[in-house]
C-alpha cells in the first residue's frame, strides 16, 4: 500500500497547511482504488467524531422529601403499628375485627365490612391464626403488616382514647423517639436565553442529526464500494474505475443542509405503581402533586411537604378520584 502525510496541525501556518494539502491531493491521485476508499472512509470517520460537541451532565433532581419517606403526621402512628406487629409476631394476639369501607359506584351508598379474625395458637414455635393450617397451607397463615394495623385500632386508637390494652400503647410510647428528618431546599439556576436562539439551537440539533446519519450511509455506501473495488482492482485498470456517487453525496452533505421537519413524538404511557409496604408515596397527577399507597389511597401534598387533605380513593379504570369514599380511620 501506498503511504501518505500525516494529518496538518492546527498550530501550523497557513502558508504550510496550504502546501500540505497540495501534497495530500497529489499523494491520493497516486493510490490504488482500495487505498482510495480507505481514506476516504477513515477521513469520514474522523470527521463524524470532530461534529459531536460533548454532552452537558445533567444534574441530578432533588425534591424536598426523599422517595418512600413517611411524612412527620403519620411517623407515630406508623412506628405503634411495627411496635403492635412485632410484639405479636412475638407473644401471639387475640381475636380483633377488620373493617373495611366500600362505596357502590352506580348508587353511591357507603357500606362497612366487618370481617372477624382469629386469635393465635403456638404452632411448632411460630405464632399463627388458629384453625388456619390446612392441606395447602400446613404451617398455617401468620400475621401480616395490613392486619397488624387493624389489630394496632383493636388494642389502643389514641383519638378515640379507647382498647384492650392500653398499657401496651403507654410502653410503646415510653419507648418511642420522633425521628428527625432535615430537609435541603435545592434553588434552581436560571439561565436566560432568548426565544430566538432557542429556536436556533432545537434546529441546529435537528441538522446535526440529519448530518450524522447521512455520515453513516455514506460510511456504509463506502464499505460496500471498497469491498468491490477490491475484487476489480487485479482485473480493471485504476482509469477504468469511476468513482462513486457516494462521492456526490458527501458534497449535498457539505453544501446543503437538510430541511427540517417537524416529527411528532408519542410518548408511552407510564404506569404508576408502588410497593405494598403500607406507606405512602409521591404522585403527580393531572399537573398536581400527591400522596398515594398501594390501595389507591390519596391525600393532597401540604405546603411544608408533608401529608395534606384527604382526597379520596383513585380508580385506575376512569383515571378519576372519588371524593366520596372516607377516609381511612388510621391516617386521620
Amino acid at each position: 500500500m501506498t503511504d501518505f502525510p500525516a494529518s496538518v496541525s492546527t498550530t501550523e501556518s497557513k502558508t504550510d497547511s496550504k502546501i500540505d494539502i497540495e501534497a495530500l491531493i497529489v499523494t491520493l491521485k497516486a493510490l490504488e482504488p482500495a487505498d482510495l476508499f480507505r481514506v476516504m472512509k477513515q477521513a469520514l470517520t474522523e470527521a463524524e467524531k470532530r461534529s459531536k460537541a460533548p454532552k452537558a451532565s445533567t444534574p441530578k433532581k432533588m425534591g424536598s422529601m426523599p422517595k418512600g419517606q413517611v411524612p412527620k403526621q403519620l411517623m407515630k402512628p406508623r412506628a405503634w403499628v411495627d411496635f403492635v406487629m412485632k410484639h405479636a409476631t412475638e407473644n401471639g394476639w387475640e381475636a380483633f375485627s377488620v373493617f373495611t369501607k366500600k362505596t357502590n359506584k352506580e348508587t353511591g351508598e357507603k357500606t362497612e365490612e366487618e370481617i372477624e379474625m382469629l386469635g393465635s395458637i403456638l404452632h411448632e414455635g411460630v405464632h399463627i391464626y388458629e384453625d388456619s393450617i390446612t392441606e395447602k397451607k400446613p404451617l398455617g397463615k401468620t400475621l401480616i403488616h395490613k392486619d397488624a394495623m387493624s389489630l394496632s385500632k383493636h388494642y389502643w386508637t389514641p383519638k378515640d382514647g379507647k382498647g384492650t390494652k392500653e398499657e401496651l400503647y403507654r410502653e410503646f410510647e415510653s419507648s418511642y423517639v420522633e425521628e428527625t428528618v432535615e430537609r435541603t431546599v435545592v434553588e434552581a439556576k436560571v439561565v436566560k436565553i432568548s426565544a430566538a436562539d432557542k429556536m436556533a439551537a432545537a434546529e441546529e440539533k435537528k441538522l446535526q442529526k440529519e448530518r450524522e446519519k447521512a455520515e453513516k450511509r455514506v460510511l456504509k455506501d463506502l464499505e460496500k464500494e471498497e469491498k468491490r473495488a477490491l475484487k476489480i482492482s487485479k482485473k480493471v485498470p485504476a482509469a477504468a474505475i469511476k468513482a462513486p456517487k457516494v462521492i456526490q453525496e458527501t458534497k449535498v452533505i457539505q453544501e446543503t443542509k437538510p430541511t427540517a421537519t417537524p416529527v411528532k413524538v408519542f410518548k408511552k404511557a407510564v404506569v404508576w405503581s408502588c410497593p405494598a409496604d403500607g406507606m405512602v408515596h409521591h404522585w403527580s397527577y393531572k399537573g398536581k402533586q400527591y400522596f398515594r399507597n398501594s390501595d389507591n389511597e390519596v391525600w393532597s401534598r401540604g405546603e411544608d411537604g408533608g401529608l395534606g387533605e384527604w382526597q379520596g380513593l383513585y380508580l385506575p379504570s376512569s383515571d378519576t378520584i372519588d371524593d366520596s369514599v372516607a377516609e381511612p380511620e388510621e391516617y386521620e
